[in-house]
C-alpha cells in the first residue's frame, strides 16, 4: 500500500506540471510567483539607479545598448551613494526573504503566486534579523564552496586540455553537475527549514484546514 501511495503521489506531481487548474498546478503558481519577483527586482534596480542621480537610468540603458568592446562612459552620479547602498541592501534583503519563504509556500502550502509573495514579504518583515543572519551565512557559504570548486574546475580543464581539447570538458562537466545538484539541495533544505520555523510544521498544518499560510513566528 505504501508503494502504491508513493507511486500515486509521483504520478500526481508529474501530472501537475501539465495543463491543470491554476490553484492546483504547482508549475503555474511557481511561474506567477517568479514573474512577480522578477518585476519587483526590476523596480528595485530602477529605484537604486535613480537614487544615484536622475541621469543614471539613461546611462544604464546606453551601457546595455553599446557593444561589449566599447569603453563605457563615466556614470553621472549626482546623488548619494550611501542612500543607494541602503536602498539596494534593503531590497536585496527583502527579495532574499521573499524567495526563501515564497517558493516553499507555493510548493507546500499550495497558495497562489500572489499569496506566496505577500506571505514571504510579511514573514521577512517580521523576521528581519534572522533573515539577515541567514543571508550572510548563505553568502559566505556560497563563496567558501564556489571558489575552491572554480579552482578545481580550472585545474581539470587545464589538465584535460593537455591531453585533448574536449578532455577538459569531459572531466569538468560531471563534477560541475554534481556540485550544482548538491548546491541546490543545500539551498532547498535551507529554504524548507526557514519556512517550517516561520509557518509551522507541515504535519500540523495539514491537520488544521485553512491555516496553511498562517504565520507562527
Amino acid at each position: 500500500m505504501r508503494a502504491d501511495a508513493f507511486l500515486g503521489e509521483i504520478r500526481m506531481r508529474i501530472a501537475s506540471f501539465g495543463l491543470c487548474p491554476y490553484r492546483r498546478c504547482f508549475l503555474s503558481r511557481a511561474v506567477v510567483f517568479a514573474l512577480i519577483v522578477l518585476a519587483v527586482s526590476i523596480v528595485f534596480v530602477i529605484v537604486v539607479l535613480l537614487t544615484l542621480g536622475p541621469d543614471m537610468l539613461g546611462w544604464y540603458k546606453t551601457l546595455l545598448a553599446q557593444p561589449m568592446t566599447a569603453s563605457p562612459a563615466a556614470p553621472p552620479i549626482t546623488g548619494s551613494p550611501w542612500l543607494s547602498i541602503v536602498v539596494g541592501f534593503a531590497g536585496a534583503l527583502a527579495l532574499f526573504g521573499v524567495n526563501t519563504f515564497g517558493y516553499a509556500q507555493v510548493a507546500l502550502s499550495r497558495v497562489s503566486g500572489v499569496e506566496a509573495f505577500t506571505d514571504g514579504l510579511t514573514a521577512t518583515a517580521r523576521n528581519v534579523l534572522p533573515i539577515l543572519v541567514n543571508m550572510v551565512v548563505v553568502t559566505i557559504t556560497m563563496l567558501v564552496l564556489i571558489i575552491p570548486m572554480v579552482l578545481v574546475l580550472l585545474l581539470l580543464g587545464f589538465i584535460g586540455g593537455l591531453l585533448h581539447p574536449l578532455a577538459g570538458a569531459v572531466l569538468a562537466v560531471p563534477l560541475y553537475a554534481a556540485f550544482v545538484a548538491g548546491l541546490y539541495a543545500l539551498v532547498f533544505a535551507t529554504m524548507y527549514h526557514a519556512w517550517r520555523d516561520v509557518f509551522g510544521d507541515p504535519a500540523e498544518l495539514a491537520a488544521a484546514p485553512g491555516s496553511s499560510s498562517q504565520l507562527v513566528a
